[in-house]
């Protein structure tokens, strides 16, 4: 898959190689993500969060264990219709403030 989709939606290259190892994974462990991906687990926990915040990746537990799986591909693209929708609506701001300095 070409990397330059992930760089454009903010990912680098290990957070976008975690999200697509998950996706053929489904639920996963951090274990079973590090060895589809062949990262490290310290380095799949650290991409997992990032993806956790920017909506790529969920929760799952399973019992007391701590699962995890990609979000919906769709589900993606609303989530940038909703940023999109959130920067138009700051754009005013931004512009007077960059028209305050000069």
């Amino acid at each position: 898959m070409d990397s330059a989709l992930f760089s454009s939606l903010g990912l680098n290259e290990k957070a976008a190689k975690v999200y697509l190892a998950a996706l053929p994974l489904g639920i996963a462990s951090v274990a079973q993500i590090a060895q589809k991906t062949g990262l490290k687990r310290p380095t799949v926990y650290l991409y997992i969060d990032e993806l956790l915040k920017r909506g790529f990746m969920e929760k799952a537990a399973v019992g007391k264990r701590q699962y995890y799986r990609p979000s919906d591909p769709e589900a993606l693209i609303a989530q940038i219709r909703k940023n999109m929708a959130e920067l138009e609506i700051a754009l005013p701001k931004l512009a007077a403030l960059q028209a305050e300095a000069g």
